[in-house]
């Protein structure tokens, strides 16, 4: 999704194969090195602050850059902020039940399946 020329098929393809690596069990259970990170160290006072938005923020440049100039420009800020958040949330929910975590990435692709296939870029608002 960083890679000019992404498309928001890549963010389609993203959230399938995080949903597929849910259900092949084995490490992908154990969610997101970073998230797990983040939320063992939470409100501990350590520098991993900084660290932590650096990887959001990455993420949601990542989500950007594959929308830019497919998506209603009204909505990509928006629509950025929700698939940060659903990423970041699939990631911690993997920790607790993976094949939840995979239903809720499939639930992702489907959003932005919709936002892809509408005539007018705007789709279904998830």
């Amino acid at each position: 999704m960083e890679r000019p020329g992404a498309t928001p098929g890549d963010i389609e393809r993203f959230y399938t194969r995080l949903a597929a690596s849910f259900r092949t069990g084995g490490r992908a259970g154990q969610g997101c090195l970073m998230i797990n990170t983040i939320a063992e160290d939470e409100g501990r006072g350590t520098l991993l602050g900084s660290q932590a938005q650096a990887f959001r923020d990455r993420l949601s440049a990542a989500f950007a850059n594959a929308m830019t100039g497919q998506h209603h420009p009204g909505l990509i800020s928006e629509r950025v902020q929700f698939l940060t958040a659903a990423t970041l949330g699939i990631w911690l929910a993997a920790r607790i039940d993976p094949a939840s975590a995979a239903q809720a990435a499939d639930a992702a692709a489907a959003c932005i399946r919709s936002w892809r296939q509408a005539p007018d870029g705007l789709g279904n608002l998830c």
